[in-house]
């Protein structure tokens, strides 16, 4: 399941920043730097139409050949379900608007509680790509300059609104290009916060908008390569996904 997080959490910077909007008066440096993103990614604001989607990727953890598979299924703006599957676990974590639960081949069912709860709900409103800034931070600090391998980049700081309970998230952001090239985490998990980090890469054009097709992350020395090779918006969606498991829906 560890291995699902890290992916999701790095997917989440995709999509807040296609969402991008005009941000917080107060830091007008921030503003302008979202803005310029916002205005690279999505010209048309093509993602305001967006109601749902389906999206698979193709996993590469540390030095395995075979790739594990992730389908994230999503009705915008509080429904979500993660299904990720490898070549010995199948692990499915979901959020209905109300409930969230988990599943796994090695485990069986579980209603999820506290942290877990937190992130997975989070995760729910942050990854739709329509929704804004406001909508999950309570301020987005300019921190100055800072080079990722030879990119020169803007770096934010994003700070979560209290309600979330989650933790801040730190971007870079290409002063040439005015794509997120690299993001910062620190993920809550059951029992503790761990970073994860995580670059941006092989933007191409989706929808009118652009995406970062491959994403290479690290948790605790686990590295994995994420491609993405399938992406449908505004599919219909069966609301059973997300519905809990008859095991634990009494």
């Amino acid at each position: 399941m560890r291995k699902n997080i890290l992916f999701s959490t790095a997917l989440i910077n995709v999509f807040f920043f296609v969402a991008g909007c005009s941000m917080f008066q107060s830091n007008p440096d921030a503003n302008q730097i979202i803005s310029d993103y916002q205005k690279a990614i999505d010209p048309g604001n093509k993602t305001s139409a967006i109601k749902s989607y389906i999206a698979t990727f193709e996993i590469y953890n540390n030095d395995e050949k075979i790739p594990a598979k992730l389908e994230i299924t999503a009705e915008v703006p509080n429904k979500i379900r993660f299904e990720y599957t490898s070549k010995d676990k199948v692990s499915i974590r979901a959020w209905n608007g109300k409930t969230g639960w988990e599943y796994t081949n090695e485990s069986g069912d579980r209603i999820l509680s506290g942290r877990e709860l937190d992130e997975l709900r989070f995760q729910a409103g942050y990854l739709a790509p329509n929704m804004t800034p406001q909508t999950f931070f309570r301020k987005i600090i300019l921190d100055g300059s800072a080079k990722v391998f030879d990119e020169d980049c803007w770096k934010l700081t994003m700070v979560p609104k209290p309600e979330y309970k989650s933790q801040d998230i730190t971007a870079y952001i290409s002063k040439k290009t005015k794509f997120i090239v690299k993001s910062e985490q620190y993920l809550d998990s059951a029992d503790k916060a761990v970073l994860i980090e995580t670059l941006f890469k092989d933007y191409e054009k989706n929808h009118g908008f652009m995406l970062p097709y491959t994403l290479i992350s690290e948790l605790e020395g686990n590295i994995s390569e994420s491609k993405m090779i399938d992406i449908q918006w505004n599919v219909p969606v069966d609301d059973q996904l997300f519905m809990l498991p008859q095991s634990i829906s009494n």
